[in-house]
């Protein structure tokens, strides 16, 4: 999504980038499925305003806390398509 996007253009990670550039595709897949289930849009939004709050803070810790709970859920919720 853009705010992906542009947290790896702002965080200047060349190798994050070029490691999620080849993963796009997957990523983009998953995402279209999972954003379809029930209540699902509206946790990863909550998820991406938290993580964007504590970066407009500089609160470096704890967005990064944020942002490994996300990709976790993230995580959890594919293995739950998988599995299903």
């Amino acid at each position: 999504t853009k705010f992906h996007d542009l947290i790896l253009e702002y965080s200047k990670n060349s190798r994050i980038k070029n490691q999620l550039d080849n993963l796009k595709s997957l990523v983009y897949f998953y995402r279209i499925i999972g954003l379809n289930e029930k209540n699902r849009y509206e946790e990863i939004y909550e998820q991406h305003l938290e993580i964007f709050k504590l970066m407009k803070e500089r609160n470096s810790q704890k967005a990064a806390e944020c942002m490994f709970r996300h990709i976790e859920c993230d995580i959890d919720h594919v293995r739950m398509l998988i599995d299903n």
